[in-house]
């Protein structure tokens, strides 16, 4: 069971994080190995300084890998049922919805999920990509988007508009 606290996926990596822990990593080691200071307190206060570094880059290479177990969950359900809803995705997962459009903008940038809206419902139609090499040779596909190029000899995308 993948572990999820709200919104994790949209906002649990920050990349100022590893920046203060960089910062505290730095001025704990500089107090730590620097032999001019007085060897009273400065050891101590060093080394809670290197824990709160080193805690802080723990945390965000946890949230970046519990990122992966999310996109494939959301994944596994658009694979398991292809009609299934963001709503219905984010109730049978228990990931929120921000997160789980989140997760289907980057499975839709790593060419693993493809989609269009219905004109009449509005809702997201889901296709998964097959691991099958030849149907993608085949198709070519909008990076942005996943929507399937038509005529061969396109430039640009019909739905979105960006550069093939």
């Amino acid at each position: 069971m993948v572990s999820y606290e709200k919104d994790q996926y949209s906002s649990g990596f920050h990349v100022c994080y590893l920046i203060i822990a960089a910062i505290l990593l730095w001025i704990g080691f500089q107090w730590l190995l620097n032999p001019t200071n007085p060897p009273n307190f400065w050891w101590f206060i060093s080394f809670f300084l290197i824990l709160g570094g080193i805690g802080i880059v723990s945390g965000q290479i946890y949230a970046l890998a519990n990122r992966r177990h999310l996109r494939n969950a959301v994944k596994e359900e658009f694979k398991r049922y292809p009609d299934i809803t963001v709503e219905q995705v984010s109730i049978s997962t228990g990931i929120t919805k921000k997160d789980v459009n989140a997760i289907v903008l980057d499975l839709k940038a790593r060419r693993e999920l493809r989609g269009s809206f219905s004109s009449e419902t509005g809702q997201i139609k889901i296709i998964p990509v097959e691991d099958d090499e030849d149907a993608r040779e085949k198709k070519i596909y909008c990076v942005d988007c996943g929507t399937p190029f038509e005529d061969e000899s396109a430039v640009y995308c019909s739905y979105c508009g960006s550069k093939l």
